[in-house]
């Protein structure tokens, strides 16, 4: 059973032979469609701020290409501690999960954002109940 290839969603030809990508960039012609649904879920001025395609990119790299926040480049995506705070950031507004379940991403990299965000989520949360008991 052969199915079809949408390629009116992101990430598209992006992996390499075994299956992982590494560092993800967004086409001009992907960019609009994840944007458009951004604009949706976030207020509009985080959307049009001049880092928010690049910080988009290093997310995806650690959340699809399954690489470290470490190993973001800086020339290319900018301070990776600045990228992770605002992955955060948009994880506890689910903005991800949004973005996920809006039909933009390949499922594979749908499967992919929300299998990291909730394990974010639960992390957190294990932090934060190991925190009381100590106090």
């Amino acid at each position: 059973m052969q199915t079809e290839i949408r390629r009116d969603r992101i990430g598209h030809g992006r992996e390499d032979a075994r299956g992982r990508a590494r560092f993800v960039q967004l086409s001009d012609s992907e960019w609009p469609l994840l944007e458009q649904v951004v604009r949706q879920v976030i207020a509009l001025e985080d959307s049009r701020r001049p880092d928010t395609r690049r910080f988009v990119d290093a997310a995806l790299s650690v959340m699809v290409g399954q690489c470290a926040w470490t190993q973001l480049p800086e020339d290319q995506f900018g301070d990776w501690r600045v990228c992770y705070n605002r992955n955060e950031r948009w994880i506890e507004r689910g903005v991800w999960t949004v973005l996920a379940n809006s039909g933009v991403m390949l499922e594979a990299w749908s499967a992919r954002v929300v299998a990291y965000a909730e394990r974010r989520v639960r992390e957190k949360r294990f932090r934060a109940k190991r925190q009381r008991r100590v106090d």
